[in-house]
């Protein structure tokens, strides 16, 4: 079993900090009062601080459900993710420029239990032909590498998955696997890429049983602008208002919408 951290103070006021616009029943916030309030849990809150970059929130029905950060630089992709429910995690995954592959990663998720929260830290090294992990509480372990183009990355953060994306937009789907850490598994995506423009493209895939197609809009190769999947048409995953990457949103918008409709899957 992972070992066991003692809860801090500022992780138990959450229920006080959140609105009350966040609870079912009641209308959803305004972009000042959500982004004042995300910026409150992001700067206070959380057990630990998530990656500085990007946010953006996951909706639900109408109602923020996630909250996400995430960075790209040269040699990798740090991405964090917080529910409103307090679970936590935390990725740094570097890749190397010359075979376009995941060399290393790290990963955090921290789940509060009464009085204390459950830490599970996953790490892995990439050899010639396979995954090295190694598991909080756990034996250490290794997985054979697959064939295809691969990633590391759990579910909720997609901005891990930006590498994937690079190189010239291709219309025939391309397999590609999924390390999930968390579950440790792998998962395998269908993936075609577009560029409707010369700052932005889409990346479209299809995962999952039953089978559902993911669209999101990247912005000059770093930046997730837009996520909506098919079998909940309701739900996305976009920039938070009042931020750069927010406003790139806002002004991309009329051009994004149409572009990332997801459609069933064709059988």
């Amino acid at each position: 079993m992972p070992p066991l951290h003692r809860l801090t103070p500022p992780f138990s006021a959450l229920s006080l900090i959140l609105p009350l616009a966040f609870c079912t029943g009641t209308p959803a916030p305004s972009s000042d009062s959500l982004h004042s309030h995300v910026v409150t849990v992001l700067g206070s809150v959380a057990l630990t601080p998530l990656p500085a970059g990007d946010t953006l929130i996951s909706w639900n029905g109408g109602r923020p459900v996630l909250i996400h950060t995430g960075h790209r630089d040269s040699a990798g992709v740090s991405a964090g993710m917080l529910r409103f429910d307090r679970m936590e995690g935390i990725a740094n995954v570097r890749w190397d420029a010359h075979s376009h592959s995941p060399t290393s990663f790290d990963v955090r998720w921290l789940t509060p239990k009464q009085n204390a929260v459950d830490s599970l830290i996953i790490s892995g090294v990439a050899t010639s032909d396979q995954l090295q992990l190694t598991r909080s509480g756990m034996e250490d372990t290794s997985l054979v590498l697959p064939e295809l183009p691969w990633a590391v990355a759990d579910y909720g953060m997609e901005e891990l998955l930006l590498p994937l994306f690079d190189g010239p937009p291709h219309a025939t789907a391309q397999k590609v696997a999924v390390f999930r850490p968390f579950g440790l598994k792998w998962d395998t995506l269908s993936l075609v890429t577009s560029a409707p423009d010369s700052t932005w493209m889409v990346a479209t895939w299809t995962e999952g049983e039953p089978e559902e197609q993911w669209r999101a809009a990247v912005l000059d190769g770093r930046h997730l602008l837009w996520l909506r999947r098919s079998l909940h048409p309701d739900d996305e995953k976009r920039p938070l208002e009042q931020t750069p990457l927010g406003r790139e949103f806002e002004r991309l918008h009329s051009v994004l919408a149409p572009a990332t409709v997801p459609r069933a899957p064709q059988k």
